[in-house]
């Protein structure tokens, strides 16, 4: 459960009471508590797991590690203007190969260091922090999304359709686990079905690959009617907010590369090890530095691409 203070926009009544005679409208704030994750328009007070029928809260034993029905106010954040934007990502897990768990748990791992490094970096974007789970799959006659979010009390289904997902995500992520997968007749609808909906997909794979399954099935999404582009070094994902000259050296010590396929973004190179501490993979602080930032290029990217979409479909 979320605690937070948010903002109201003051509604003047026909009496005009809350005006004060005086034509000053008074400005609203309240308190208020959800279970979804915030999206940034909020201050958030402090966060618990619950259990239990009878609730009773304590205040955290270790500060940096709160349990069960403990006040949890790591991600307390001061006042301060609102940030202009915010980005949010899921990360697609298949629930036909269980023995892909741990590499779909890199991945959440993986992007929970990357959204974190917003706040000392790139202020102005905010990343929501929980990155959830997805499956695709087909209940009775529908298509649909299963959102699996993590609960003390076990894992937590929801529902969703193409067009809910492309609205509640700025991008759906494919990890390694995918590499070697070919999408089945459902799987494919679904991301087709995403995409039209306005959504995108960012798929990373190891450098030096050979041909990949899953590379065949995402070109079938548009009917193989086209083809991988290189990006332009004018690029967004090359150069807004941080410029790139040489991008930064993948697995193989070679420059990490990207490709574009319509609303699809391919990432050639395991960029996500080296966005935090997460991985032992004794990285020094500029290696981590430079592919935090290029991440964040990405998800201001999607982001912007996102707005952009939202924008032109107005009316």
């Amino acid at each position: 459960m979320y605690l937070y203070v948010c903002y109201h926009d003051p509604v003047v009544g026909v009496d005009r009471s809350q005006t004060n005679g005086r034509g000053v409208l008074r400005e609203w704030f309240e308190i208020d508590q959800q279970t979804e994750p915030l999206t940034g328009r909020e201050i958030e007070l402090c966060r618990v797991r619950l259990r239990g029928r009878h609730y009773e809260l304590y205040s955290p034993q270790n500060y940096l590690d709160p349990q069960i029905n403990e006040l949890d106010f790591r991600y307390r954040r001061r006042a301060r203007w609102r940030p202009w934007k915010t980005v949010r990502v899921g990360v697609l897990d298949n629930a036909e190969f269980e023995e892909f768990n741990e590499e779909i748990d890199r991945s959440i791992d993986g992007l929970g260091d990357l959204v974190e490094s917003l706040d000392g970096l790139y202020p102005q974007l905010h990343g929501v922090r929980e990155i959830d789970r997805l499956q695709m799959g087909r209940e009775n006659t529908s298509l649909t999304f299963f959102i699996i979010e993590s609960r003390p009390d076990g894992d937590l289904e929801s529902q969703r359709s193409p067009s809910e997902i492309a609205h509640h995500y700025d991008a759906l992520y494919l990890g390694s686990a995918w590499q070697n997968i070919l999408l089945n007749e459902v799987q494919i609808r679904l991301l087709r079905d995403y995409i039209e909906a306005g959504g995108m997909l960012w798929i990373e794979v190891p450098q030096n690959a050979e041909r990949l399954p899953i590379l065949s099935s995402l070109e079938s999404i548009y009917g193989g009617k086209q083809d991988w582009q290189d990006l332009d070094r004018r690029h967004p994902v090359r150069t807004q907010p941080f410029a790139f000259q040489r991008l930064p050296a993948g697995e193989a010590l070679e420059p990490i590369q990207f490709k574009v396929l319509g609303d699809i973004l391919l990432c050639e190179g395991l960029l996500s090890l080296a966005w935090g501490v997460s991985f032992p993979l004794e990285l020094d602080r500029a290696e981590i530095r430079a592919a935090q930032e290029l991440g964040i290029n990405i998800l201001n990217f999607f982001q912007y691409l996102r707005e952009q979409k939202h924008f032109s479909n107005w009316k």
